[in-house]
């Protein structure tokens, strides 16, 4: 059985931008935080919640296919979000700013599927 996130839990990663190591933080409070060691600034928080709907559609069950599937209107609508990183060539970009593309991308669809209806 998994413990309570009541308290941060902080771990250095493996993973590598601009040199550094990524510092994770699980908070207290039902966020991610993620910032280079060794640097002040360039903190990036956001809720828990909010990745997981990002990745599910906003569900309480993942997507079909799992992580990285944003689901737009019926089950035909499912589109990878890789794939779209992939295609505009911003894999490469730091994880902030591919958040960013996320977003942007997240909301031009929820946008496209309204105007459908």
């Amino acid at each position: 059985m998994a413990t309570k996130l009541d308290k941060d839990l902080t771990r250095e990663t493996t993973v590598k931008v601009n040199e550094r190591e990524v510092i994770l933080t699980l908070t207290a409070d039902q966020n991610i935080n993620m910032k280079l060691k060794g640097m002040k600034s360039g903190h990036v928080s956001v809720p828990i919640k909010e990745v997981y709907d990002q990745l599910t559609g906003g569900d309480s069950q993942p997507a079909e296919g799992g992580v990285g599937k944003l689901k737009v209107g019926n089950e035909s609508d499912m589109i990878s979000l890789q794939d779209l990183r992939h295609r505009f060539n911003v894999s490469d970009l730091p994880y902030e700013s591919i958040v960013q593309v996320d977003m942007i991308i997240v909301e031009l669809l929820k946008e496209r599927n309204v105007k459908r209806k």
